[in-house]
Order: structure tokens, then sequence, then C-alpha cells
């Protein structure tokens, strides 16, 4: 019997084994279906680490990135595994692993009495290592349940806090947390003075003892806070370009280790906005090796890769220019070419010579690659993996390239970056990459843009959305679209998605206009305000609901120092805008008109002939501040009076001795300011004999330059016509990147002025002799199209702005606008210009007939309009379309019984200013 009663008891127990076997594995199904790509890649990579074919469903819960697709796969199993022992060396996973759970399921007790229980092992934990993962684990605890904060002692976390500078952003939002929630307030959401947020994560982290000896990349130490990349040697421990790794970013810092190791040059693929430059420059930036980028297009020259002589500041003597590539070679950097598909045969062909010989000949040497020289390309394809352009003589790199393709962020990884660059936008990461996913032609940078743009205004939910969170999402999903349509239904998708009731969408399309206030102090256009910074200029500009938009816009990037990019047909107001608010904001606009001709020495700058006086000036003038501040001007009167008279006698060889006779004996007592004076005055002496008998050359900065030094805004029109190597020179600027004037003999990187802003301004490509904006660059921009006005009440606050003056009734004023109307709809219909084509009439054709009109200079209101859009809108007629304009003027202008004498009534002679 006994045996029988054994029997049947082990029978049981195998029967409830195998059950809970069987009950684990249906769990453990639940939740790899529930699992992502990119989650998939991880448990892939986590089972290989374990050295297991299958990790458990514990293991999977104490993983960061695996944690949350457990529990709300199988809350059942969440909550039996939470209440297990953990092992020491995986506390801080098991901590945030806990406030997971406790995020999503109700096991408050069990919490709060585990953390009261534990106190002392938490705080001896952070003590021995800064964890991300255990004080990520514990905000989330204290958000969720505030009653434990009463049992963490701030001031011992705050000491903690000190010897730990690397991970203060965590300690600094836990004891935020801590320190709010210990006062009276139990439930957080009574709490409005209390921000959430959520510690970032800046390493893909694993538990520290699946580490594996062979991973190309160290990412799962939990007690550091960056990754350390093994292969390649040496880290920067400060990166330029700091990034959140997520699982892409980390699989493609891993093919670029291995492909550098063996000295393969790479080319990286990928969609827009994929993060390709941005993971090759934090792939240098690890390493502290400089990398030197070119946009390539179809116009690139091979001399901007190999170089070419170019006059120097000696004169009739010519100095040798290196290209990138010469020197990239020669100095051992990294070079990146990006869209290479859009590079001609002889870029590709040198490419492919260069890196199998090792070897550049040029003019001037023959240049062997230096060790430490790599090659980067970049290619943009879609996310089927077919290229945006084809190009046959990509096939000559295959077998020299290593190819990286770039994945487009999954969801969870997107809503990863947001939390990690932006902690208060956390809570609602998720719902913000769902309406960027819902958004047809969006890239991952203008939802980059739009979350630091709106960061301010949301904290944890998308509940309560203000009309400038919509307004934004309008600027940065809608304003680039050419066409109107789609802008309509692109913004009431938005709308839509964020919960705005339908009249709200209606109004902020149709009716909103953005207020205006001025000051001595600021401008005020809409949601954004501008300091001024100088005299304000006053001129005649029309606030039309068209243009006070266009100018919020403008203003918001001017805000978030955006480079701005207006495209739109000729005459719509581009650069009147911008001019506006810079005259309203006191800052000085230079505005450039590009051309297939326009040279990068006129905004770079470079050598040309400059006067004697030019070239000595500022070094005279360096000297004369320097010997104040470091002698007594009393003591040295009749030196400094011998040096006067040198410069007034235009005697500049005695001048150039005696200063250098100064600098020589005194520049190893004082600061590095008269060594850099002792040269220029050495570089003057040994070439004033041949400047004094021909032309004196010098290095002029162009005027890109020097905005950049003194905070002037810059407009470049038509700058889809700009050259390769002048787009080269933007590309930096775009990054916000310092610029280095290499063509000048310094590597000295330019300071940037904090006032600094870059506008642009292009015509569709569709026009005749006009070509498209490499995508590359267009992309750095934020762009707005700009449509021509065509609402007659906007029409009307223009007609009445020009005439002001002349106090014209509004039945004057109304035909005006119907006369515009007519001759742009006749203007597509039945006229055309000199050249068989229909002619171009805009705003600004309108505006220069208005603005003739205002003067009066024919004596009489109706004869001065009547002038005015003869002469605006006729001169460029053919013989047979002329009369029905100029008929078409004097029915809308003129009163039919005294049309004809008015006509016919003499002009007044012109005023004595004009009469010579």
């Amino acid at each position: 019997r006994i045996q029988i009663l054994f029997e049947l008891m082990l029978g049981d127990i195998t029967a409830i084994a195998k059950q809970e076997e069987e009950q684990q594995g249906t769990e453990f199904d639940n939740f790899f279906r529930s699992l992502n790509n990119e989650q998939v890649k991880t448990l892939d990579r986590y089972s290989s680490e374990a050295k297991v074919k299958r990790p458990t469903l514990h293991q999977c819960w104490l993983h960061p990135l695996l944690c949350e697709a457990v529990v709300r796969s199988s809350p059942h199993f969440a909550k039996e595994y939470s209440i297990l022992p953990i092992d020491n060396d995986w506390f801080g996973a098991y901590i945030y692993s806990l406030g997971v759970t406790l995020y999503y399921l109700n096991i408050d007790t069990f919490c709060y009495q585990y953390v009261k229980d534990n106190k002392d092992k938490i705080l001896n934990f952070l003590r021995q290592r800064s964890c991300e993962l255990l004080l990520r684990g514990l905000l989330r605890i204290v958000e969720a349940l505030p009653s434990v904060a009463v049992h963490l002692d701030t001031s011992i976390l705050f000491d903690i806090r000190r010897e730990n500078p690397s991970a203060a952003v965590g300690y600094d939002l836990l004891l935020a947390a801590l320190h709010h929630f210990n006062e009276e307030t139990t439930d957080p959401h009574q709490a409005a003075s209390y921000q959430y947020a959520d510690i970032p994560f800046t390493v893909t982290s694993f538990p520290p003892n699946l580490a594996s000896e062979h991973s190309n990349f160290e990412v799962f130490k939990v007690t550091d806070g960056r990754s350390h990349i093994r292969r390649c040697g040496a880290l920067n421990t400060s990166p330029t370009t700091p990034v959140i790794y997520t699982g892409t970013v980390v699989a493609v810092l891993d093919a670029l280790s291995e492909a550098v190791e063996r000295r393969t040059p790479v080319l990286v693929q990928g969609d827009i906005g994929s993060g390709k430059t941005v993971i090759l420059e934090h792939f240098t930036s690890l390493f502290g090796t400089d990398i030197v980028s070119l946009q390539l297009d179809e116009q690139t020259d091979s001399k901007a890769l190999i170089g070419n002589y170019v006059c120097s500041d000696v004169p009739g003597q010519y100095t040798w220019k290196p290209g990138v590539l010469s020197r990239s070679m020669e100095q051992g950097l990294w070079l990146l070419f990006e869209d290479v598909d859009h590079a001609p045969s002889d870029i590709i062909s040198l490419m492919k010579y260069v890196w199998e010989t090792k070897v550049l000949s040029t003019p001037n040497s023959v240049i062997t690659a230096h060790p430490n020289f790599h090659i980067f390309l970049t290619q943009r394809i879609t996310k089927e993996g077919l290229g945006y352009s084809f190009n046959p003589f990509l096939a000559m790199l295959d077998s020299l390239f290593c190819k990286i393709h770039v994945v487009t962020q999954t969801d969870e990884e997107l809503s990863q970056i947001i939390s990690g660059r932006y902690p208060t936008l956390g809570r609602c990461s998720r719902r913000l990459v769902e309406l960027y996913r819902s958004v047809e032609g969006v890239n991952v940078r203008q939802l980059m843009k739009w979350t630091a743009r709106i960061q301010s205004y949301l904290t944890h939910n998308l509940t309560v959305v203000t009309k400038e969170v919509f307004l934004e999402a309008l600027d940065c999903f809608c304003s680039w679209q050419p066409s109107h349509e789609k802008r309509l239904n692109t913004a009431h998708q938005v709308g839509i998605f964020l919960n705005m009731p339908r009249h709200k969408i209606d109004h902020f399309l149709e009716t909103y206009k953005p207020s205006r206030d001025f000051s001595s102090t600021h401008f005020t256009i809409g949601r954004a305000t501008l300091a001024v910074q100088g005299p304000i200029k006053e001129g005649i500009f029309a606030a039309t609901k068209h243009s006070c938009i266009l100018m919020e816009k403008l203003a918001c990037c001017i805000s978030n120092s955006e480079p701005v990019l207006l495209t739109g047909e000729t005459g719509t107001g581009k650069t009147s805008s911008v001019q506006h608010i810079a005259d309203r904001t006191g800052n000085k606009l230079v505005v450039i008109n590009m051309s297939t001709q326009s040279d990068a020495a006129d905004l770079l700058g470079g050598f040309k002939p400059v006067d004697v006086v030019q070239l000595l000036k500022p070094v005279y003038e360096r000297f004369e501040v320097l010997f104040k501040e470091s002698f007594s001007v009393s003591k040295n009167a009749s030196f400094l009076w011998k040096i006067q008279l040198c410069w007034k006698a235009k005697n500049w060889k005695t001048l150039l001795e005696a200063l250098l006779h100064v600098c020589q004996n005194i520049k190893t007592k004082y600061s590095e300011r008269w060594e850099e004076l002792h040269h220029s005055v050495g570089k003057l002496h040994g070439q004033i004999d041949q400047i004094e008998n021909s032309f004196a050359f010098a290095f002029v900065e162009g005027t890109l330059v020097q905005a950049l030094r003194h905070g002037w805004w810059l407009l470049l029109d038509e700058i889809n016509l700009a050259s390769t190597e002048l787009l080269e020179g933007l590309s930096s600027i775009l990054e916000n990147k310092q610029l280095t004037l290499i063509e000048s003999g310094s590597l000295k990187p330019i300071p940037k002025h904090h006032n600094f802003r870059l506008f642009a301004c292009m015509n569709p490509s569709t026009d005749v002799g006009k070509k498209d904006l490499p995508i590359g660059i267009r992309n750095r921009f934020t762009e707005i199209f700009v449509d021509d006005i065509l609402d007659s009440s906007d029409l009307l606050v223009l007609v009445s702005e020009y005439l002001k003056h002349l106090n014209l009734p509004s039945g004057i004023l109304s035909k005006i606008v119907g006369l515009y109307q007519k001759l742009k709809q006749q203007a597509c219909d039945v006229l055309c210009n000199g050249q068989g084509h229909s002619p171009c009439y805009s705003i600004r054709t309108l505006c220069r007939a208005l603005r003739y009109a205002a003067k009066n200079a024919s004596g009489n209101v109706l004869r001065s309009l009547y002038e005015g859009f003869c002469m605006s809108f006729l001169t460029s007629l053919n013989r047979e379309s002329y009369p029905l304009v100029r008929s078409l003027i004097i029915s809308s202008v003129l009163p039919e019984n005294t049309a004809k004498s008015i006509i016919s009534h003499p002009l007044a002679s012109p005023s004595p200013r004009y009469s010579s």
C-alpha cells in the first residue's frame, strides 16, 4: 500500500511539473509573439551571451529592453517572479524590472515592504557603482508609490551624487522626486509643480556577468555611464556628438568597428534621416579622430578632391591648395563622401584608384596615404533597399567597400531617443512616434526638430495639447509641402491625432492671424518673441494674414537657431519677410544673389589685390593696442611719435623694421598675442619690397565668414544655383559645426557668433534653367513653402497699406484688387510677353505699381495709378496683348466719363533735382 501510495504521489508530482512546464512554455510563446523585430534581435543576442538556447522568462524580465514585454504578455508570471531573491550583480536590473512591473501591475504592498527592508542594501549598492538601471527603477517606483520616498535618505543620496558626477542627471531627477514626495503630498497627480522625467539610457545595459569577451562592444556594463569600444583602440571619454544607444546604433557601430579594424572602406546605406552621418560622426568622435565631409553631386569637380593652384599674398606667386582628399591622405584624417550615388564617374574612379594603390599623384607632389587614413561613403536608399537615383559606376566599388545598412529606427528606438534627449517627453514619447508614423513624407530629422520645439509645452502626456504644440507640428510636418491640398490634409490628420476639436483645426488653417507686438526691446509675432539687437528701421510692410503667418514661422526658426529654406515662386514675399523681421529686430541682413557663376571666395574669402594701407593698417592698430596694454605710454612717447611719423610719411620699410625690432625683444615675456603680431610683421617685412612695386595681395574674408564673426543674418537667394564647393562650405554651418578657413593658411576655426542666422531662398526646380538643391543639403534646412497671395482680403490690406497717404475711397481700392486678380488670370490664359511666354505677374509687380502711385508724381492720384500700372504690367507684353491689358487698366482705375481727359492731360515737369 505504501508503494502504491508513493507511486500515486510521484505521478501527481510529475503531472504537476509537466503542467508547470507547459504553462511556462505557453507564457514564453505569448511573450515572444509580443516582441517587435528589434526586440527579437536583442533576445537572440541575449541568448548567445548567456550561452543558453532559450533564456527563461525570469532572465528576460531582468533585461531592461525585454522587461516591459514580459510584464505586458505574462502579468501572472511577473507578479510571481518579482518576489524571488536576487544576486548582488543583478540587483540594479532587478530594481528596474520591479519599477516597470509596478508601473503596469498592482503590487504596491510588496514594493513598499521590499524597499523598506532593503533601503540599506540599495544605498550601499549605489556607493559601490553608479547604476543607472537602479536609479531609473527607483524613480519609477517613487513616482508610482510616493509613500516609499520616506524610506530613502536624501542626504546620503546627495553625498553619493557628489562622488559620482557622471551620473548627476539620474541622481538629480531622483532627488527632485524624493524631495517633492517627502512633503505631505501622497498623490503624484495632485502635484502640479513636479515635472515627470525619466533617466535616459546612455548604454544598452545588460547585467555585468553576461558581458562576453568576444563582443565588439562592451556596452553591457551597468556600472559605467558610457559605452566602450574595445576593438579599435583607445576611447575618447568625451565624444562631441552624443547619441542614444539604440539597438540599431549599436549594430552599426559594431559593423563600423570591424570594418575599420580590417582596414576596409565603408559604404553606409540608409533612408533619409536614418542617422547615417550622425552615427559616423559619433563613431569618429569616440576615437578623437577628425572627419572631413564632402557633399557630392553631379557637378562635383575632381579639383575639389585633389586641389589646384591659387594666388597667394605675394604678388605674381601662386601656391598649391590641396583638396580634401589630398589633405586627408597626408594628415591621416577620415574622409566622408555624402550621397555617393550622385558622384560623377571620374570621382568614383579616383576613389577606387586611391584605395587600391594608397597613392595620389598631384602636380605638386606624390602623396602616400597615412596609416590612419580611411574613407567612408553614404548613400540614400529606400526602405525597400532601392537607391533614390541610379548610378551604374557604383558597381566599380562593390569589391572594395564594405556595405553597412542603417535600418529605419523602430518605434521603440525612436521613443528611446526622444526620452533620452528630452526627459520631459518620456511619458508621451510613444504617442509622438505614433503621430510621426501616421504622417506621410516626414523623416526622423523633422520629428526630432518637432520634439525639440515642444519639450517646453508638454510634460508627460498628450491629454492637454496647447495651440503651440499643434502649430509647431504644422511648421515641421506640413509647411515644406508644395501642394496646398496636401498641407491641409496633413494638418487635419495631425489635429485629429492630437485630439484638437474640428472647429479649432479649421480656425488655425483658415482664419488664424498671429498678433504682432513691437517695443524698443522685443518683437513678438504670434508664439515667438525675438530680442531687439540694434536700431529699429521703419518701412512699408503690409501685415496680411499670409505675411504674418510666414513671419511667425520664420521667428520660431530664428528663436530655435534653425537654418531656414524658403521655397516658392518669384515675388511671393520670401525676401521681404526676412528683411522686415531683421529691420524690426535691429539685425543686419546681408542678401547675396547666387548664380552658376558664384564663386566660393565670395562667401568664404580668398586672396585679392588690396592697397598697401589696407594691408598694414590692421597690423599697425594691433601693435598700438598691445603696446598700450603692456607699457607706459608717457615713458615711450618719443618712440610712439616716431612710429606715427613713419606711418604718415608712408615709410613702410622703416615702420616694419621698428615694429619687428620691438616684437623680437619682448615677445618671449608677454602673451601669445605678441607672438601672433611678430609672425604677421615678419611676413610683411619680407614682402614689402615686392608690395611697394606692384599690387599687394591679402586674404579677404568673405561675407559668410564676416557674418559668422559679427552675428549678421545672411540670406542666400537662389541657393540651388550655387556650386558644389560653395555648398561644401555651408554643410558644416548647417550641422552647427565650426568653419575652418584652410584657404587662409590657418587651421583655427572661425568663432560662431550666437546671433548668426542663415536663410536661403529658391524657386521651384520646375522653372527653366533651374536645378534642385542636393537633398543632403536641403534636409538640413527647415523648409517653408511660400504660396502666392491670392486672397482678396489680404490683397486689400496690401493695397491699403501702400496707398494709405492718398486717402482713396474703399471702392477704388477694391477695383485695384480686382484689376490685379484679372491680370493674374489673363496672364495664365491669353497674354504673352515679347518672347512668346506667359508674363510673370506677382506681388512684386503689384507693389512696384503701388509704390510709384503712392508718390503721386503726376500730380493727379488717378493718373499716377494709371502710369504705375502701365509701367509695371505693360512693358513686357507683345503687340497683341498690350491693348488688352491697357484697356483693362483704364476701365478699372479711371472713371469712364473722365478717362480720356485724365490720360491726355500733360504730365507735370520733373522736379529740379531730375532736370539736369
